[in-house]
């Protein structure tokens, strides 16, 4: 940092704001404004002025960005509490057109953001508070619009207008599955893009060329300002000229954080041609970052800013490290190196925040990145000989030829993208094509960077030194040697070590959900579904269990066929390549009866995916861990679906655990006289806390230290019921609710019990 005061400046303020950012001293909004936001949002009714700062079209609805926000509380006709916030957003089904910078108003029911419930869940809280939007209104009446527009203000619809008609032409011109792609990489809209392809992108490791990012603002920008020195204009001029094209796309497009660094550099280095400077990368990139963190505290703890910022890091860190292991001249090893030294210093990165990492993204980048540039290209020349041959539709040679080109320019594309996919699709076959890790601790990401560091620094000092070829050599392998050591340290998921029981109750919603892990590793699922979550497999299930690493389930059970017990687990059998893997599946005896769990199995034996029954008596045993079904047998084939759920016995040591399904009913009679039934540490109290489930006289044989249920907040069936939560009390025992702490996690070493709640009540 020698010679760059601006640098080491915008380095100490990065480190000062991310130390208060992680204390939570700096936050989206002081802890009291917090308090009289969920006090609004228990009132019906509230009212809502703002300014319109952004507005996004969906198929049921539009979804209104306000700034400059007022919230009033709604109580007899008069407005009291009031609350200013910096911004929100507003659900409207009315679609009336809203103008940028308009002020609106409206009146709805405040919703604030949901925190994650489960570990590896997606935070929505955050995502919406980085961004200054503290909550959302579902309007019930239209939208009034209260002021008109500013000049500013028009100019930012005219945009939104431009953007429209140029996403709508690219589909209708390339087709919808490669029009929708075309629009995500040209103006950052993905409402038409399929999630199967976006999925298939980020997979892979190239999701980037999805985001707007240096390459289309380099494309635009920075071409741009070279066409126009070379045609003889002075540097203010060609940099005035560039930057305005650059603002202009940037408010088309949106102000994400890579448009952003990437504008900001580019200005620096336009700058520095201005007035005839050196351009530095390392200052621009760190000034670039404080000016973000000054305008978004928050963005420190973002994956798109630290994936952003920490590409270029990387490239700066990890370019001597790589020169020292090849020094030869061919484009393709270097181009194949400088790839793999970025993904090795973004992987903890990418671990953290994606738990896993495509280890053949590196030569998937080879092809796909050479081809952005002629994809964009054509993509851009399509569309403007598209508007050409509509404004010149008079002079009809002309315009037919325009029309021509512009298909030939957007099949290409076509071509590229289709490319793209079978490329994606064969390398999701290949062995090892995604290395699941789970989320790394902070140990292990602060001890890798610092060898990152230090293996540059240190290979920096060797770089300037003659040394004989034996000594090159050595140095080089020892580098390897260190990085080789450094990554199997950050990929290693020291959880397998723990030789521990851990049973772990997900929060999914209103259904059932329990991950096991055993002492010796293995994984274990019982039941997965829910009722009022949407593709809870796919959002709440398998993001818990890859960020514990989890590669595949050793098994998975389902205890009887309710979609609030299977749903989600039905959802990670059709995902089997871009999910987690289902090495068993196991059903209660009584299966073949049941419409729901036989055509759960016959899905499941399609995707090569064993599948077997417990039997009473039967189970699985690993060491001293023992899961053990009770029942039902086959004699309860004819039994009601509840009646007949599977219940099973887990035991490590003194620790014993009873799982019981939806089990009520004529089930709990026939356990209660079986002689099965013996006093437990941990209850999963049956069918969520109905009112009739868990009688006394079960209560009596089992004398559970603490019980878990797993429910919906604010269900319509009113679970758990308080005739159950009263039984419970009356026999002592503590009960635990999703609903109210999220995910439920107790561990065991087979003598001491302890319990770790997810979300603090």
């Amino acid at each position: 940092m020698r010679g760059r005061p601006l640098c080491m400046v915008c380095l100490i303020f990065l480190c000062v704001t991310g130390i208060l950012v992680k204390a939570g001293v700096i936050s989206g909004i002081p802890e009291d404004s917090w308090i009289a936001l969920r006090k609004l949002a228990s009132f019906e009714t509230c009212t809502v002025t703002g300014m319109a700062y952004r507005v996004e079209q969906k198929e049921t609805n539009q979804i209104i960005y306000l700034k400059q926000v007022q919230l009033q509380a709604d109580l007899e006709g008069k407005n009291q509490f009031m609350l200013p916030v910096k911004a929100c957003i507003i659900y409207d089904k009315s679609f009336t057109k809203i103008p940028i910078g308009a002020k609106i108003k409206g009146k709805g029911k405040i919703k604030l953001f949901e925190s994650a419930r489960n570990p590896g869940n997606f935070v929505q809280d955050f995502y919406y508070e980085k961004q200054g939007i503290l909550c959302s209104v579902f309007a019930e009446k239209k939208i009034e619009i209260k002021a008109k527009s500013a000049p500013y203000g028009k100019l930012l619809t005219w945009l939104v207008g431009v953007r429209s008609r140029w996403n709508q032409q690219l589909i209708e011109k390339a087709g919808k599955e490669a029009g929708g792609i075309l629009a995500a990489i040209l103006t950052g809209e993905k409402t038409n893009l399929e999630p199967n392809i976006k999925e298939l992108y980020q997979k892979n490791g190239i999701g980037h060329i999805l985001a707007i990012s240096g390459l289309h603002v380099s494309f635009i920008g920075l071409g741009m300002y070279q066409i126009l020195r070379k045609a003889g204009c002075p540097f203010f001029l060609a940099g005035a000229m560039s930057m305005a094209i650059l603002v202009l796309y940037m408010l088309m497009v949106g102000s994400s954080v890579s448009v952003i660094r990437a504008v900001l550099m580019l200005s620096i280095r336009i700058g520095a041609d201005i007035v005839g400077r050196s351009y530095d990368l390392v200052t621009a990139l760190f000034a670039a970052a404080a000016v973000t963190v000054i305008w978004r505290p928050l963005y420190l703890k973002d994956a798109s800013f630290l994936m952003s910022y920490g590409a270029i890091l990387g490239i700066l860190v990890m370019t001597p490290v790589v020169r020292r292991i090849y020094r030869g001249s061919r484009k393709i090893v270097n181009a194949f190196l400088g790839g793999l030294g970025l993904q090795l210093f973004l992987l903890p990165v990418m671990l953290y925040f994606y738990y896993e990492f495509p280890p053949y993204s590196v030569i998937l980048n080879l092809i796909v990145i050479p081809l952005l540039t002629i994809l964009m290209g054509g993509a851009i020349g399509g569309s403007i000989l598209k508007l050409a041959g509509e404004i010149f539709a008079p002079i009809v040679p002309f315009a037919f030829l325009c029309e021509g080109l512009s298909s030939i320019s957007l099949s290409v594309c076509r071509m590229i993208l289709r490319c793209y996919q079978l490329f994606g699709e064969w390398c999701m076959e290949l062995p090892g094509a995604r290395i699941i890790c789970g989320r790394p601790g902070m140990w292990q990401i602060i001890g890798y960077y610092s060898i990152l560091f230090l293996l540059s620094f240190v290979t920096r000092k060797i770089e300037r030194r003659e040394r004989k070829e034996e000594q090159k050599i050595r140095q080089t392998v020892g580098i390897a040697v260190i990085l080789t050591a450094a990554v199997i340290f950050c990929i290693t998921n020291f959880r397998k070590f723990d030789r521990n029981l851990e049973v772990t109750l997900l929060d999914v919603g209103q259904g059932d959900c329990i991950y096991i892990r055993t002492p010796s590793n293995k994984h274990l699922l019982v039941d997965g579904g829910s009722t009022d979550l949407k593709q809870v497999g796919k959002y709440r299930i398998e993001p818990f269990l890859l960020s514990r690493g989890v590669r595949a389930l050793d098994y998975v059970m389902i205890t009887h066929g309710d979609s609030d017990h299977y749903s989600g687990v039905e959802e990670m059998i059709e995902r089997q390549m871009s999910g987690v893997k289902i090495e068993r599946f196991m059903l209660p005896a009584v299966w073949r009866e049941n419409e729901a769990l036989s055509h759960l199995a016959a899905e499941a034996l399609k995707k090569h995916i064993l599948v077997g029954e417990f039997q009473p008596g039967r189970g699985i045993a690993d060491g001293r861990c023992r899961l053990l079904c009770l029942q039902p047998g086959i004699e309860q084939s004819q039994w009601e679906t509840n009646e007949a759920s599977l219940v099973m016995h887990l035991s490590y040591g003194t620790f014993s655990m009873l799982l019981t399904g939806d089990v009520e009913g004529k089930g709990e009679e026939l356990l209660c006289q079986s002689g099965k039934l013996s006093e437990i540490t941990v209850l999963k109290t049956a069918h969520h806390g109905s009112e009739h489930s868990t009688p006394e006289q079960f209560l009596e044989q089992t004398k559970p230290k603490l019980a878990l249920v797993s429910a919906g907040i604010e269900n319509v069936y009113g679970h758990p019921h308080p005739k159950l939560l009263e039984r419970l009390k009356s026999f002592g025992i503590p009960v635990y609710n999703t609903a109210k702490s999220g995910a439920l996690t107790v561990k065991t070493d087979g003598r001491k019990t302890t319990i770790e709640v997810f979300v603090p009540n």
